[in-house]
């Protein structure tokens, strides 16, 4: 599954939940644990050195899937980086406890998007574009505007994505799942479509899961048109 959207920062990721973790790694929630404490990402930049002044244009941030790493997108950032039209200037980020970010004994969504959070505010970006693949996907769009019921009772492990009601994001965001993958099925949309309103879900057929690495030309037409038009 891949997500992509627009969105500025200061409308979201307001209030964190607090979130704790036991050593086995097996995701519980309290509501007296400490203040989630982010770490340090490593990420890679891809912007353009014959402009003349920086693009304008939000930058796109991309995060890998759960064992992937900021290196598998090496070659699709540069792709992203010279055909957005307008250039935009690329993050491809490590996550937590992936590639050559920190280690970590708390890994969960609320986590990831703090961390995301936290590097953006870093770099001074307030608006973006994100992309991410499977669970990278599933941290760029966790948005806070919820309680702790809720949560308990849907944020279960890193397999599962909290399902609540009264949470949508209105603007523009792109599902792009592979044909023989099961992770995104067409009975998906109606639930895609109450968190947002406006997603557009498209297939890539002959593709599984890592559809990038399977149909890169098919993916980067899709994602790349998705992008220039917003």
């Amino acid at each position: 599954m891949f997500s992509t959207k627009f969105v500025p920062f200061n409308n979201i990721l307001k209030s964190i939940p607090q979130i704790s973790a036991n050593t086995q790694i097996v995701f519980r929630l309290t509501t007296n644990a400490d203040t989630l404490q982010p770490v340090n990402l490593s990420y890679a930049t891809y912007e353009s050195t014959t402009a003349d002044r920086p693009s304008q244009a939000a930058p796109l941030v991309i995060m890998h899937g759960l064992f992937g790493s900021k290196s598998n997108w090496n070659s699709l950032s540069k792709v992203y980086q010279q055909k957005c039209n307008p250039q935009r200037k690329v993050i491809a980020v490590d996550a937590r406890n992936h590639g050559d970010s920190p280690h970590s004994s708390e890994h969960t969504y609320a986590h990831l998007a703090a961390d995301l959070k936290s590097l953006l505010n870093q770099l001074g970006v307030e608006k973006a574009a994100f992309m991410g693949h499977s669970m990278g996907g599933r941290a760029v769009i966790y948005t806070w505007r919820i309680n702790i019921p809720a949560l308990m009772k849907n944020f279960n492990n890193i397999a599962r994505f909290p399902m609540v009601n009264d949470v949508h994001y209105d603007g523009p965001v792109l599902f792009v799942a592979g044909g023989h993958s099961d992770f995104v099925q067409k009975s998906d949309y109606p639930k895609i479509q109450k968190l947002f309103p406006n997603a557009e879900l498209t297939y890539i057929e002959g593709a599984g899961h890592w559809l990038h690495s399977e149909k890169p030309s098919e993916f980067l037409k899709i994602t790349l048109d998705f992008l220039n038009r917003k």
